[in-house]
């Protein structure tokens, strides 16, 4: 692993050239070996990294003004990377990181930025099962348009420690109800799982909440709830 000196030419570095790559962390930057897949991968891993592919893309045909927009947003709003809290993201790896988000959660790809405020807090909630409908109810009502939610559960037979995490996985929302209290998830859970839980029975739950308008993310909130009946 080689570490990189900058000088008043060059002053920052990210991606790959060929089977290198160039990564920002603790002590500065360095360059480390593209790491290589082993084995199969599974349909989420296949349908994880088409996303990927399809954000870099839109990031290449932004232009440099757009790009720099991208990076200058963390001035105002600043987000690190998850291994080096001290390392603030680059303006490609937060375009990366929000966008993926907003495509996991069923949105399209944002590439212009307004610097809308996210004050919004996540209500009070439960998860209800009424026959084949099961949907989270909230206290109260807030537009998905503005400020949205990515939703992870998993069965707790399957993921009976919060140290499982990446067993949980992305239930999408299919339509908003009463006023966008009620956000009904039972056809993307029977799609990941293949049956519905039952009556307090007890699911891993992990709320993202970010704002739909700019790259503002907060960290996951996890917490383990049981089902309740309608």
């Amino acid at each position: 692993m080689a570490r990189v000196k900058f000088s008043s030419i060059i002053s920052d570095v990210s991606g790959s050239v060929g089977q290198v790559t160039f990564q920002r962390f603790y002590g500065g930057s360095m360059i480390r070996n593209k790491p290589i897949p082993r084995g199969s991968i599974t349909e989420f891993q296949q349908s994880s990294r088409n996303l990927i592919v399809q954000v870099q893309a839109a990031w290449s045909g932004l232009g440099s003004a757009k790009q720099q927009a991208w990076s200058n947003f963390l001035s105002y709003f600043p987000q690190y990377q998850s291994r080096a809290k001290k390392v603030l993201l680059s303006g490609y790896q937060l375009f990366l990181k929000y966008n993926l988000l907003r495509l996991h959660a069923g949105l399209s790809i944002l590439t212009s930025i307004s610097y809308t405020p996210l004050t919004f807090q996540i209500p009070d909630y439960e998860l209800t099962l009424d026959g084949t409908d099961m949907y989270f109810v909230f206290d109260s009502a807030f537009n998905p348009a503005v400020s949205n939610l990515l939703i992870k559960i998993s069965p707790v037979r399957l993921n009976p420690t919060l140290t499982l995490r990446p067993r949980m996985r992305v239930v999408q929302v299919q339509s908003y109800q009463s006023g966008n209290t009620a956000w009904y998830v039972d056809q993307s859970y029977l799609a990941k799982f293949g049956v519905l839980p039952s009556i307090d029975d007890q699911v891993l739950l992990s709320f993202t909440h970010f704002s739909a308008l700019c790259p503002i993310i907060y960290a996951p909130i996890i917490s383990v709830i049981s089902i309740y009946e309608a």
